[in-house]
């Protein structure tokens, strides 16, 4: 992702402009370039490789006649050229689509309706293909799309990223589920409706609603994946215990108050327990608390054993698991002053804390806690294992955007407004425990990023018309910034040791000098310039590893394009 940065090609000295000549700034020789040049152009953007070897990118559409500005290419590199993937999409901003992938599976469009698979080859247009009267746009017929946090109630992603699930609305409630070229569409009988939808393994479980002159009923049904039978999981009840709390929410609902549905240890690679044996496959929903129509319960049905469970505490309004470790909470911001609970469901073992803080948290690595913060909150702890919550200093941990934990859990970092206006940060290091933080960095807007090692902890300053790159040696004490750039564009690779980035970033033109540092020698090494755009492949910083990078001069040359190299040894 471009980041802003400040203009050095606006700067009047003759005798810097003559400097910046050879830099590319005014389209003067851009001097030496890493690599080849594997396709020529200035129309490249969003590059990344999906797969070790296989780089996706867009460009200007190639169809002028339809409405997207851009096509979607994916090129494994061991092939000789590249291969429209997705014709016709807008990742442009600020009107970019949203885009999810897991596995060989990504899904895009205003309503997620475009999916392509990497693995088969294969696309698919679902509103074309499974829209109502046989195809042709969207299903609402232009009416607004619904929000993303709608969107993802109906649509399911298997996490294996071998299929998908999507309600296709308008065409009387069909489900599609499996991956291209393999999709199946099935609609559900008359007088059902979808509220919500989640894989059961290989099926999916769909929360349905069957209205008839005489009731009207909520329950939750398993569909069969290769034949669309469907079958009770939980029995309907009155939809009054259910709607605008699982699922069929209201637009006035706010998020967070609706949509309390899902599944959990039910994927098909599903880690096992320690002792060796599956975890219980749950249905997660939410009902009316029949004693207090102004509330409502969670609950949790057993798939195996067809035992329910209600879960402690009233008006949960979010749920997180950590299929790792099998670990599950929730709680609420709404019941009282709110409170979090835990269970892991592998040893049964439950605990709550009167605290909600939110709505964004971090697990730790080992699954021994996790951190949970959010806008004009302070921070807790949330000790998984004993069964206890902490409050670190209110003064180093008012209003936390970001916060991470080293690979080995022996470190967190994250970053705090000094003010309740939020006008200057503090990029906090602590131990695993957010114990005897030390300020690392202060500013207007700051983020971070610990290396796969957990030895090196990367700062990104970002403001208006700059940004700047340092890193700190976590083990130093104290530990100090090391500013490699004061001016950086986009990030390849923050490694252990070596770092691809572009520095000298000129804002106006989009580009900068595609830099490649090694931080154990300090040595630094000039790639290329007017470079736009660089990604590596996987997360290798090793001799060899893959290096695909944009080319864009202030004027046009042969060198504009899309080059391909290597990292230097």
């Amino acid at each position: 992702m471009k980041m802003a940065g400040r203009s050095i090609c606006s700067v009047g000295s003759l005798g810097l402009a003559v400097v910046l000549a050879t830099v590319g700034c005014g389209g003067g020789d851009l001097g030496p370039m890493s690599g080849h040049q594997a396709l020529p152009g200035r129309d490249f953007g969003d590059l990344f490789f999906w797969k070790t070897g296989t780089l996706v990118f867009t460009r200007d559409t190639a169809d002028p006649s339809q409405p997207e500005p851009q096509d979607l290419l994916v090129w494994p590199l061991d092939e000789p050229a590249p291969s429209v993937a997705l014709g016709g999409i807008d990742w442009v901003f600020p009107s970019r689509w949203p885009a999810w992938l897991v596995g060989d599976l990504l899904l895009t469009g205003t309503q997620y309706e475009r999916v392509y698979d990497v693995g088969n080859r294969q696309s698919a247009d679902l509103f074309r293909d499974f829209g109502p009267a046989g195809g042709g746009g969207s299903p609402d017929g232009g009416a607004t799309s619904p929000q993303l946090y709608e969107l993802l109630e109906t649509t399911a992603m298997r996490s294996d990223g071998h299929a998908f699930a999507k309600l296709i609305p308008g065409n009387g409630d069909t489900i599609v589920v499996g991956r291209p070229p393999e999709l199946h569409a099935f609609k559900v009988p008359d007088g059902t409706t979808v509220g919500a939808v989640s894989f059961l393994g290989a099926d999916l479980a769909l929360l349905v609603r069957q209205k008839t002159v005489d009731s009207d009923v909520v329950g939750v049904q398993r569909m069969n994946a290769s034949t669309g039978a469907l079958t009770d999981v939980i029995a309907p009840t009155k939809a009054s215990d259910w709607v605008g709390v699982s699922g069929f929410c209201s637009d006035s609902q706010a998020p967070g108050t609706c949509g309390f549905f899902g599944t959990v240890g039910c994927s098909t690679d599903e880690p096992a327990c320690a002792d060796g044996h599956a975890p219980p496959c749950l249905v997660l929903y939410g009902k009316v608390d029949p004693d207090d129509a102004t509330k409502w319960e969670a609950f949790t049905y057993d798939v195996g054993s067809g035992t329910t469970t209600q879960l402690a505490g009233a008006d949960p309004d979010r749920f997180y698991v950590d299929r790792g470790h099998h670990q599950f909470v929730w709680g609420s911001t709404t019941s009282g002053l709110g409170y979090t609970s835990w269970w892991n469901t592998c040893t049964h073992v439950k605990h709550s804390c009167e605290t909600w803080p939110g709505p964004a948290l971090a697990w730790r690595p080992d699954g021994g806690s996790l951190v949970m913060y959010g806008a004009q909150q302070t921070m807790r702890i949330v000790n998984l294992a004993d069964g206890t919550c902490d409050a670190p200093d209110p003064q180093k941990t008012f209003s936390i955007y970001q916060a991470q934990y080293a690979p080995a859990s022996d470190r967190l970092w994250w970053v705090s407004a000094n003010d309740p206006q939020e006008q200057s940060f503090t990029l906090w290091l602590a131990d695993g425990n957010a114990a005897s933080p030390v300020a690392v960095a202060t500013g207007p807007n700051l983020g971070g990023a610990f290396s796969g090692d957990g030895k090196r902890l990367y700062i990104s300053h970002n403001g208006e018309s700059s940004a700047a790159l340092g890193w700190a040696d976590v083990t130093a004490s104290p530990p100090v910034e090391n500013i490699l750039s004061s001016n950086r564009g986009d990030i390849g690779l923050l490694g252990n040791n070596r770092v691809l980035f572009l520095d000298h970033y000129n804002v106006q033109d989009g580009s900068g000098e595609l830099v490649f540092v090694d931080l154990a020698t300090g040595a630094r090494q000039s790639l290329a310039r007017a470079v736009t755009g660089v990604s590596v492949s996987g997360s290798s910083e090793d001799e060899g590893a893959d290096v695909a990078y944009t080319v864009r001069g202030r004027v046009a040359s042969s060198r504009d394009g899309l080059w391909l190299t290597t990292l230097p040894p």
